[in-house]
């Protein structure tokens, strides 16, 4: 457990969230704001000579993205406590910063509380999440990995199951409409259905997508 005037560093680029991390830890007597950051390069410039023992970051950042930011520390300092405050709660998301060195996630939902009851977690020796955030690592367990999709069919079928249509499916992809529907005619033969909607079932069944 990390102990008195623990210093915490804040890389956020929305000033007004900025502003009130800064206010809570500020009045919480046994820890010292080391700084704020808009941005993982500014924060980066100052971590190797400060070296603070909990870094908050947020995922959206301008520039280097929080992902990158968290393997940058890790490379300086294996030993800072890193803890995600963010509004992306996407599974690979959560999985890519954790995977990296992030040891809590939190939700901004949560809100500055939710970010200093985070903090106590952390600096107790616990891994602080979200209800929601623990909620879909635990569902991603539940999933079968063992399917016959290529990596693009697999990303067409989870937007195909959040009702996205052919169109935005092809504008967030980058391609073309006739690819789109090319990608749907193979998870068609692939899971022996005729239809989106069967598709859609079939691949919940088997536990493909949630």
């Amino acid at each position: 457990m990390i102990s008195y005037n623990t210093s915490i560093a804040i890389v956020e680029d929305n000033e007004d969230l900025a502003y009130a991390y800064r206010v809570l830890i500020e009045n919480v007597q046994d820890y010292h704001l080391s700084g704020i950051y808009s941005s993982g390069e500014d924060f980066v410039k100052e971590f190797k000579r400060r070296l603070p023992d909990v870094v908050i970051v947020d995922l959206g950042l301008p520039g280097i993205s929080g992902i990158d930011l968290i393997k940058r520390i890790r490379k300086i300092n294996d030993k800072s406590l890193i803890m995600v405050v963010s509004v992306h709660e996407e599974i690979d998301m959560i999985f890519d910063a954790l995977n990296n060195g992030a040891i809590g996630y939190i939700s901004k939902d949560e809100g500055p509380m939710g970010v200093l009851k985070g903090l106590e977690q952390l600096l107790n020796g616990g891994a602080p999440m979200s209800p929601q955030i623990a909620k879909k690592i635990i569902t991603s367990f539940h999933r079968n990995y063992e399917h016959p999709f290529t990596k693009r069919e697999m990303e067409i079928l989870e937007y195909l199951s959040k009702g996205f249509t052919t169109r935005k499916i092809g504008e967030v992809l980058k391609i073309s409409g006739e690819t789109v529907k090319t990608h749907y005619k193979n998870i068609y033969l692939k899971l022996h259905v005729s239809s989106r909607g069967d598709a859609i079932e079939k691949a919940r069944k088997y536990k493909y997508i949630q």
